[in-house]
Formats: C-alpha cells, sequence, structure tokens
C-alpha cells in the first residue's frame, strides 16, 4: 500500500519487506527512512490529528487478532500503536481492510478480517477498542459531513447521525466513495450509488467486458467522475455521472 503525504514524500508499506518512506525525484525514488516490518502491513490509511498540522499513517498488519498498527507522523516517525497476539496460532487470520472515519465527534478505526471486524476509538497517539458489534468483512468506511457509514459485500452501515442497515443492488466486491457518492463493484458489474437522507439511490449502472480490478470516484460540482481499472485489458474507464446517468466515457490502455 502507497500514500502520498507531502513535499514530494510518500510512505510505502510492504506486505514483507521493510516499509520506507520515498521522496520522488524527477526521475528516481530516494529512500528517505526505512522502518523494520511488524507485518505484513495489509492496508494503511491517513488520519489529520486534532491541529490538522500533521499527517498520521496508520497500518494494519500481523497474523493476529489485534494487529499491528503504525503511525508514521509528520514523514519522519515510526512507531508501534499496539503489538497484536498470537503470531503462532494456525488459525489466525490476515486483516483485509483498514479504515477511519469521523462518526459524530470521535474518529473511529476499523480492522476488518473475513469472519470479524475490530473497532477502535483514534485518541491522539492512542487507541482503545470500541465495544460495538460490526459486521465482516468490511470493504470501506466513509465519513464526510453528510454523516459515517461502513460498507459490507452485500449493505451500507449508516453509525451517524442516524444508525441503519441499506442493502445494495448486487454483492460487492470493491468499493470506493467521496462525498455522498459510491462506487461498487463486483466482477465487470458496476454500480454509482448515492447515500442520502438515510437511504441509497442507484445513480446508474455500467458494465466492463472483464473484471473490474479498482475503483475510485471524486465528487464534483455536477456529480462525480469515476475510475475503474480493467484486469486483462490493463484499460482505464473514466466515467462522467451527472443527472443520476452517464453522460461521457473515456477508455485508455494502461502500459
Amino acid at each position: 500500500a502507497v500514500h502520498y503525504l507531502d513535499n514530494r514524500v510518500c510512505f510505502a508499506a510492504s506486505y514483507s519487506g521493510p516499509s520506507r518512506l520515498l521522496r520522488i525525484q524527477q526521475n528516481c525514488l530516494d529512500v528517505i527512512a526505512e522502518y523494520p516490518n511488524p507485518g505484513p502491513i495489509i492496508d494503511i490509511v491517513p488520519v489529520p490529528n486534532e491541529t490538522g498540522a500533521e499527517i498520521q499513517i496508520v497500518g494494519a498488519s500481523g497474523y493476529d487478532h489485534t494487529s499491528a498498527m503504525i503511525a508514521v507522523r509528520s514523514g519522519v516517525e515510526c512507531r508501534l500503536f499496539s503489538e497484536g497476539g498470537e503470531a503462532a496460532d494456525p488459525m489466525a487470520e490476515i486483516p483485509s481492510f483498514l479504515g477511519c472515519c469521523q462518526v459524530g465527534e470521535q474518529m473511529h478505526v476499523f480492522v476488518s478480517y473475513s469472519s470479524f471486524t475490530e473497532d477502535y476509538l483514534l485518541h491522539g497517539a492512542e487507541l482503545a477498542p470500541c465495544p460495538q458489534q460490526l459486521p465482516a468483512p468490511v470493504l470501506l468506511a466513509h465519513g464526510s459531513s453528510r454523516g459515517a457509514w461502513v460498507l459490507t459485500p452485500r449493505s451500507i452501515l449508516l453509525l451517524s447521525p442516524a444508525r441503519g442497515e441499506l442493502p445494495l443492488p448486487f454483492a460487492a466486491e470493491l468499493a470506493a466513495a467521496d462525498e455522498q457518492y459510491v462506487v461498487c463493484a463486483s466482477r465487470g458489474d458496476v454500480a454509482v450509488l448515492a447515500v442520502e437522507e438515510g437511504e441509497v439511490k442507484v445513480l446508474c449502472r455500467y458494465t466492463t467486458e472483464y473484471d473490474v480490478g479498482c475503483v475510485e470516484v471524486k465528487a464534483s460540482a455536477e456529480g462525480c467522475v469515476v475510475l475503474l481499472g480493467e484486469w486483462v485489458t490493463n484499460c482505464l474507464h473514466v466515467l462522467t455521472v451527472a443527472a443520476g446517468r452517464v453522460v461521457r466515457v473515456v477508455k485508455k490502455e494502461m502500459q
């Protein structure tokens, strides 16, 4: 997993090797710092701190039931939040998702496995387990001015301002969100949704020839822009969605 920090610096979280802070130069990447892997690191997510002057990166890792959390602060510091449990357990699961969002006044960090999901409250540099029960697996956690929710393969679980569960039009394998917009994909089937006023509205559907391998969405003044990466063809689909329909499609073969 890779996330851009600032000042041409990015954090590359490794599955099996050491994780690195990298500076982007004109024709190369320079290693600024290297951190031993408590991993494998499965995912990373940026978390703004109280002052807004720094960015923390939280990473999920470990063959255990609590997972390791790593914080990278201002691109210069790396320290372990917590150290997991029994790594030798043959039944231990690898976390498949890490996400965070603001729920009311509190920042929640979610670590999801195939059979259970952990919920932590993040207070500054401390994580505390949250007792609420969440479904598993979680594919996406999202918060905006319109509320907060988590997405599972079959539904959206509203966390704030009101709680509830809303079904998806099909069993999703991939998802992305920005503001009220959500994109779900399963193989070549794609749905663009809007979560508004406690309900899910299907804005439009789209089909690719081969399986979708990655998705992204960005809200715009008129609607949203959706990016889909297609397996096999290595084709990028860029959809412009406005007034509840796809108004423009651009396809580009990636090298």
